[in-house]
């Protein structure tokens, strides 16, 4: 279902849910609700420890890994060798009780598959001769930090990465810059498939149009008590 179909039905069911001369809402106000609940449907299953479809999962191909010191104080000299970094922030990803809602971080074929870990385990792992640190990745500072057994190593494969997560806004993964650029797509963004399981596309619209008429319906709450409240005065 492309996001454009899921607003309508979303709008539909606020206007009959309101009563008002003018329900309508804008398509963006009503996708920004929909991202909110979509969200937490997702983070409620993944709670929950249930099976999450992989074709709801944002793909981000061809990511740009460049090489950084390992510490980001830009007034010290390196500390040893570099390690490998996205070249671009990430949007921001989706979390459960057990952290990022990441898949899957691979080399593009996907024949080799990084670990997840974390900035203190890693660089731990690195002082530490009698363990190994090949093959991981962790995120800090809205970066993707990846390593490999030599990031001095020029090879393409491993400059470049595929990335498999659960974005807040899916239409993220479409703008992320790709190390491979090429034309912009000009289709509308109503027109993108809408990022959801089939047995959650009912829960999102029905909760989504509920929490819409709900803050309408506060709002004419307020503006009443605030007429009540401020009497126009009348003189004598």
């Amino acid at each position: 279902m492309i996001i454009n179909e899921v607003i309508q039905r979303v709008q539909s069911l606020y206007s009959k849910g309101v009563e008002s001369d003018d329900t309508r809402l804008s398509s963006r106000h009503i996708y920004n609700k929909l991202l909110t609940v979509r969200a937490k449907l997702f983070q409620e299953k993944a709670d929950k420890n249930k099976f999450i479809s992989p074709y709801v999962y944002s793909e981000i191909n061809c990511l740009e890994l460049i090489k950084v010191p390992i510490h980001e104080c830009p007034c010290l000299p390196p500390l040893g060798c570099c390690t490998l970094r996205s070249k671009y922030k990430f949007p921001s990803i989706l979390t459960n009780r057990n952290g990022l809602m990441v898949k899957s971080v691979t080399t593009l074929d996907g024949r080799i598959r990084y670990s997840e870990t974390d900035f203190e385990t890693e660089h731990w792992a690195n002082s530490n001769r009698y363990t190994s640190s090949k093959a991981s990745y962790y995120f800090a500072n809205d970066y993707l930090y990846v390593t490999m057994e030599d990031p001095n190593n020029d090879d393409d494969e491993a400059r470049v990465v595929r990335v498999e997560l659960m974005l807040e806004d899916p239409l993220d993964a479409i703008k992320y810059p790709s190390y491979c650029p090429s034309n912009q797509d000009c289709t509308s963004y109503r027109d993108v498939d809408f990022k959801i399981e089939s047995a959650m596309v009912e829960p999102l619209i029905q909760l989504t149009a509920q929490e819409l008429i709900q803050v309408f319906n506060a709002g004419q709450e307020d503006s009443s008590n605030n007429t009540k409240d401020n009497p126009e005065q009348t003189t004598k």
